[in-house]
Formats: C-alpha cells, structure tokens, sequence
C-alpha cells in the first residue's frame, strides 16, 4: 500500500495501519446479507486485502476448498450453516485457517466467548472501517501473516 493511501486511511477511520507491517490478505467474508457482504468488500479492498464475499455458506466452503484464503470472517447466525457448524467444516481440511466471527449478538456474544468456541477474533456488528482494520490487522500479526513493528 502506498504511502499516501495509508496516510489518507489512517486519517478517515482515526485508527493507524502501518505500512511497514500491511500485507494484502485473501480474505473470505461470509453474511446472508448481500448488503452487508458488498460493504466488507469494499472496506476490505479500501484496506489493500483480496476479499471474496459470499451469502451463501455452503458456496462459501466450496469456494474455500477451491481457493487458498488467509483468514475467513464468517456471521453466526445464517441459513444453511451456522458460523460454527460453517468454522468446523474449513476446520476438517485447513486446521489453520484462523475464523473470525462477526454477529449482532453482541451481549450474548464477547470476544473471549468467540475465541472458547474455536474462532481466532471477533467482530461485533455493526462495525465500522476502523473496527474491521483493527480486527483484521492485529489477526494478521498474532497469527504470523503479518509482522509488527
């Protein structure tokens, strides 16, 4: 990312990416809603990653089983497959592959819940571009993707 995208960045969500340490990820996001899935997208190539957005979870494991991903951010409530049932399945044949989970269930739900379920980070909806880069930066850099400063 250059130097003045990520300056403009820093300024805009009042949360600082590193340039020293960003690496583009492939990342597969997953949500029934089409909405949000196109707004994740877009927050996610504004931050310099490869999202692929799906509605569907069953696509989603398809996809995945067909492409290689860096980390996965999947709802928890959806049609087809739950986020855990969904976390599982990439589970059985990429054991690495850090999950982070995303729900509007955010007083049943904390990020140390999220994490004694099996998933790497959480993500309260409704978040913002600030929310997403932190979550997906320090992810990158606690699972060795990325290097800190």
């Amino acid at each position: 990312m250059n130097a003045t995208l990520t300056s403009e960045i820093n300024r805009s969500i009042g949360y600082e990416i590193h340039d020293g340490f960003h690496k583009s990820l492939r990342v597969l996001f997953i949500d029934d809603e089409p909405g949000l899935v196109a707004v994740a997208e877009m927050l996610l190539t504004h931050l310099g990653h490869d999202p692929v957005g799906c509605t569907d979870p069953v696509e989603a494991l398809v996809c995945a089983r067909r492409e290689e991903f860096d980390l996965v951010i999947t709802d928890f409530t959806m049609p087809g497959l739950t986020g855990m049932e969904l976390r599982r399945a990439l589970r059985a044949y990429r054991p690495a592959l850090p999950v982070i989970l995303s729900t509007a269930y955010g007083l049943l739900m904390e990020g140390a819940t999220a994490e004694s379920l099996g998933f790497q980070g959480y993500l309260p909806k409704p978040y913002g571009l600030k929310e997403l880069a932190k979550v997906v930066q320090d992810l990158a850099v606690e699972q060795g993707l990325a290097e800190a400063l």
